[in-house]
């Protein structure tokens, strides 16, 4: 995903108005580095942390001790930028667009029960209740089982204990 024409004439014009710019996206997407990005294991939690991480770093830049930082996140972006604000950051203004208000549980469960062909892919069953109580299960687990070594071994052994199997989706559903 291309984020080019649409979020650097922002930064081009945050520029051109003297406010410093920082752009990153998540793992592995667009020209950012490193392993993990897109995957089930790379979490709206993790790259809030990421965030709070990057954030707090540039804060102790000596350039940057006496400027005003804020954080502009669109729409993925703005559920990290939500769980940023959870850990120690501080930022002086916040932007959101085309970001949720809510948690990603929330908005999934909400496109389940307003949407009438969404996620048919990711989870095949009969009703949207099937299909909200599944995605709800699974979301629950990931959220009480953090931990990062085993994660993908555990999720794998609950989505069988569930009857998610191959047989209950074309797609893998990947936005736990």
């Amino acid at each position: 995903y291309n984020t080019h024409n649409t979020h650097s004439p922002l930064a081009e014009a945050l520029l051109d108005n003297h406010i410093a710019v920082f752009r990153y996206d998540e793992r592995n997407i667009g020209n950012s580095k490193g392993e993990g990005g897109g995957d089930m294991s790379y979490t709206a939690t993790m790259m809030g942390a990421e965030l709070t991480c990057a954030f707090n770093t540039l804060k102790k830049h000596p350039e940057l001790q006496d400027k005003k930082m804020g954080i502009i996140g669109h729409s993925l972006g703005g559920i990290a930028v939500m769980e940023a604000l959870q850990h120690e950051i501080t930022p002086d203004f916040l932007v959101l667009f085309a970001a949720p208000v809510v948690t990603g549980k929330q908005l999934f469960l909400y496109q389940l029960q307003h949407s009438e062909n969404i996620f048919n892919d990711y989870f095949l069953y009969d009703t949207k209740k099937e299909k909200e109580k599944i995605y709800s299960d699974l979301v629950d687990f990931c959220i009480a089982n953090q931990d990062p070594k085993n994660a993908w071994k555990l999720y794998k052994k609950e989505m069988k204990r569930l009857g998610y199997t191959k047989k209950r989706y074309a797609t893998r559903f990947p936005f736990l």
